[in-house]
């Protein structure tokens, strides 16, 4: 049996949506308007053990999602492990029927032998065959294909041809035209324990492959591990159908070693352009270095071209690494840094790329386990050879600090992407074993203002948190959600990135992996409604959701201002998450943020009763009454009435404001607070502040 899709996990087999708190997204409470689905596994296949965004693997212009579930069978072959694969669909709806998701994955790639565990680890590798599309990287580190737990990878070409995917894949049989077996060196490699895209290493303009291999060590003794590079071929590999890591030329790739026994290879990434010279560099995680501290090896990409910094030997010893070729980043005692790693995008806004490094075994503020995970800054020219994490101080990177003890936190670590339409990258740190092995994944926005030395990821705890930072990701019980996390790419073509996270061990280790959609408004994910009798204050998100409310809906507000502006506020309603305006009352979006004459769209649309003005340093009340089943988000015109031709609008939709910039934020409480100069102004967001009470009927 293949897993199903669905709409909520089957802990409870319940299809009800039920409401949720806005900044802390529960799994077991699905809110149809962020996650279009689930991926439920079956008996103990640990389905989402690992799970990355696929790219375009079937080329029809929407990326895809890929799902390790290494514990499954295939036939009698106890534990060979299956992957699936997702397509991407520009259907996918903002309101769900759960009735409507029961599907099968568009894509299953059978494992080969009992124990293999295929699926373990799974990635997007771009374009690594030259034929344009994007292809993806399978590991199976228990694989007998070379000797004992030798281990394997195999990459999977993608294909734009209609029944390309119409069966199963079988990587017993996988031939050139589907795409390439690499076997480990030796007996106990575990080669593909960890698999990522390399990026464009050798600055050949074909995408490379990165495989981790956590305990091959050439003299028997110890486990050092290694990892390899598989350089891409723009031409593709012929009639080439295995690659053998024991064997590799230096025109096939490099092998990367160390002196030390440390897991080298245990995580894998790519690091984007760390240093600047437009080529990319990868990370390779060695937890177990230096009495388990940990340390990270960043490895910069070089053109073969370039006779001073030239790829003469495809061995490389991180051990050795000088400042011209890389640098070595060390994590605190007992952190475990490099447990995962990942590249960070470009999280501050300088247009250089940054790096996450995840330590799940450190001990921030003394609470024990608790976990942290660093992110550093990329710098134009690259570093010193040696870093130590401890010393991050704000202006080269920052820490980020788990909550409570044996959370685990930084157990993996991701690049989102735009997840929130700021236009600044963000990224997503797991924690397996928060709230009783619940697990927990925390999505942190960037930031062009920068970040302080430390963020503490206790601030999102908070009643009052306003959720302009981030949210959290609340698993269920005993799940370990946040094993792994990765940005989905863009599933449902909406131009705005969305993630996947994993919780492996829910449901007695059938395992679920939890799609999300991206919000592009700026903000955070969560929409929360009631349908209590009493006074409530459901939102604490730019905007009044009525979507789950019954009868009338009586408001109040309280509105105060500190401006010389005349200033208007008001508020209209939208259809769907994504600012979208039905013009005609046909029930869809006719108009969308950013385009022409949304704002006279939204000026036209406005509730005509709230029209909140108040002189400077005043204080004035406003009462009127809401329909239910409605969205009504709230804008700004600045030192101008409704009536003047294209006035200076400010929306909660930064697509919308001509500045880009945000105006509107939420103070908790149903506080509304309003900037009115152009680009943000001193940011106090008190120009205009208005509370809202509701009361329903």
């Amino acid at each position: 049996m293949e897993p199903i899709i669905n709409s909520t996990t089957s802990e409870n087999n319940t299809n009800q949506l039920t409401p949720i708190d806005p900044l802390v997204i529960d799994p077991n409470v699905i809110d149809p308007a962020n996650t279009y689905f689930i991926v439920g596994g079956v008996n103990d296949d640990k389905l989402g053990y690992s799970v990355s965004n696929a790219g375009d693997i079937n080329r029809d212009g929407l990326d895809d999602i890929v799902i390790g579930s290494p514990l499954s069978d295939r036939n009698d072959q106890s534990n060979s492990g299956k992957t699936y694969v997702v397509f991407g669909k520009n259907n996918f709806q903002q309101t769900i029927d759960p009735s409507t998701l029961n599907v099968t994955p568009d894509l299953v790639i059978n494992g080969v032998g009992e124990g293999d565990e295929s699926g373990h680890s799974v990635s997007n590798i771009g374009d690594i065959n030259g034929d344009g599309i994007d292809d993806l990287a399978i590991g199976a580190p228990l694989s007998d294909i070379n000797g004992n737990n030798s281990g394997a990878a195999y990459i999977i070409f993608g294909s734009e041809e209609s029944n390309y995917f119409s069966n199963p894949i079988e990587l017993s049989n996988l031939d050139t035209t589907q795409g390439l077996t690499i076997k480990g060196g030796q007996s106990g490699d575990h080669a593909g324990w960890s698999v990522s895209s390399a990026g464009d290493f050798n600055g050949d303009d074909i995408k490379d492959l990165l495989i981790g291999a956590t305990s091959p060590n050439d003299d028997e003794s110890g486990n050092q591990g290694e990892a390899y590079i598989i350089f891409g071929k723009k031409d593709g590999f012929g009639s080439t159908s295995t690659l053998d890591l024991s064997n590799i030329g230096v025109n096939d790739g490099l092998k990367i070693i160390s002196n030390d026994d440390d897991n080298l290879g245990y995580s894998v990434s790519d690091a984007g352009d760390i240093n600047g010279d437009n080529i990319d560099d990868i990370i390779v995680g060695a937890p177990y270095a230096n009495d388990n501290s940990g340390s990270s090896f960043v490895i910069y990409g070089r053109k073969k071209v370039e006779s001073e910094n030239s790829l003469t030997s495809n061995i490389i010893n991180v051990s050795n690494l000088s400042s011209s070729n890389g640098f070595t980043f060390n994590g605190q005692s007992g952190d475990k840094s490099g447990f995962s790693v990942s590249k960070a995008g470009d999280i501050n806004g300088d247009n250089i790329d940054d790096i996450i490094i995840g330590a799940k075994d450190g001990n921030p503020n003394d609470k024990e386990f608790a976990g942290r995970a660093y992110v550093v800054f990329g710098k134009q020219g690259g570093f010193d050879s040696n870093l130590t994490l401890s010393n991050l101080n704000g202006t080269n990177g920052f820490t980020i600090n788990g909550i409570t003890p044996f959370d685990n936190t930084g157990s993996s670590v991701s690049a989102l992407g735009d997840f929130n339409g700021d236009n600044v990258d963000d990224i997503i740190v797991g924690a397996i074993n928060a709230t009783n092995s619940s697990g927990r994944g925390y999505v942190i926005y960037g930031s062009k203002t920068g970040f302080a030395p430390t963020f503490e990821l206790s601030s999102f705890d908070t009643s009052n948190y306003d959720g302009k930072k981030g949210f959290i990701i609340d698993g269920v019980e005993n799940s370990n959600l946040g094993h792994s996390v990765s940005s989905a790419g863009d599933v449902n073509g909406d131009s705005v990135n969305d993630l996947i996270i994993s919780a492996p061990f829910a449901n007695s280790q059938a395992g679920e992996a939890y799609v999300m959609f991206g919000t592009g408004t700026g903000t955070g994910t969560g929409t929360g409604n009631s349908s209590s009798s009493s006074e409530q204050n459901p939102i604490q998100r730019e905007s009044l959701d009525l979507r789950g409310i019954t009868g009338l809906v009586n408001v109040e507000f309280v509105v105060n201002r500190e401006a010389n502006y005349n200033n208007f506020v008001g508020f209209y309603r939208v259809t769907g998450d994504n600012g979208g305006i039905d013009t005609n009352g046909d029930g869809t979006a006719d108009i969308l943020p950013g385009q022409d004459g949304y704002t006279q769209a939204a000026i036209n649309g406005r509730v005509s009763a709230i029209a909140l003005t108040v002189n400077n340093g005043g204080t004035a009340n406003f009462n009127t009454t809401l329909a239910n089943g409605a969205t009504y988000v709230p804008f700004i015109v600045v030192n101008n009435t409704i009536n003047t031709s294209n006035p200076e609008a400010y929306f909660t939709f930064l697509g919308a404001n001509s500045d880009g910039v945000d105006h509107v934020r939420v103070l908790g409480n149903n506080t509304f607070a309003f900037e009115d100069i152009r680009g943000g102004g001193d940011n106090d967001f008190n120009d205009i502040v208005a509370q809202v009470k509701l009361t329903f009927a």
